[in-house]
């Protein structure tokens, strides 16, 4: 691929849409990959339907090993939730489930290259 090394534009991609079911090893595959294609951001979407039926030890595990392979690789990762997808309550306990496991796993200096969008 061949990039304007001057250029403030900045390749975004979104991995595992829309379920975000993929495990933890075929995100991080499709992150490698775009990385060598010149991405320079990621949108994770985070595994709304383990979260729906409760697997929460599988929906935390994704998003510490992912943000931690966005942060040891110095890209900056979104958690994208299908909020369409979940009622009310789910939409307020997705945010703040990554917010807790980003906050005591992942060092305070790179907080500002993590993101939750909806």
């Amino acid at each position: 691929m061949v990039t304007n090394q001057n250029s403030k534009v900045t390749i975004w991609i979104v991995i595992d849409f829309p379920n975000g079911k993929a495990d933890f090893f075929s995100k991080t595959m499709k992150a490698k990959l775009a990385i060598l294609n010149g991405a320079d951001d990621f949108d994770f979407v985070c595994n709304y339907i383990a979260f729906i039926h409760y697997d929460l030890i599988v929906v935390k595990d994704e998003i510490l090993k992912c943000t931690e392979f966005a942060v040891q690789n110095y890209k900056v990762i979104k958690w994208i939730n299908e909020f369409a997808a979940i009622n009310n309550h789910q939409i307020i306990q997705i945010p703040t489930l990554i917010k807790n496991v980003v906050s005591s796993n992942i060092n305070e200096v790179v907080y500002s290259s993590i993101f939750v969008k909806s």
